[in-house]
């Protein structure tokens, strides 16, 4: 069984501590979002792409406060 976390490590440049980074899937089974977070994630995020909590968060937010037309 592999016991090394499931998330790859990054440096953003300049950043001396490293932000850990999720798949789309790993942050969908995540506790910390509600279901309707989920929904919102499920569209909003690229299934080959690494995020880290704050952008999600970012993008999330982004989305929440859209002008509707």
């Amino acid at each position: 069984m592999n016991t090394e976390p499931a998330y790859e490590e990054v440096k953003e440049p300049g950043s001396t501590a490293a932000s850990p980074t999720f798949t789309k899937q790993q942050l969908h089974a995540a506790r910390k979002y509600t279901a309707q977070q989920k929904d919102m994630l499920s569209a909003l995020l690229e299934e080959d792409q690494l995020y880290t909590e704050a952008e999600v968060d970012h993008i999330v937010n982004i989305f929440l406060l859209r002008v509707v037309e």
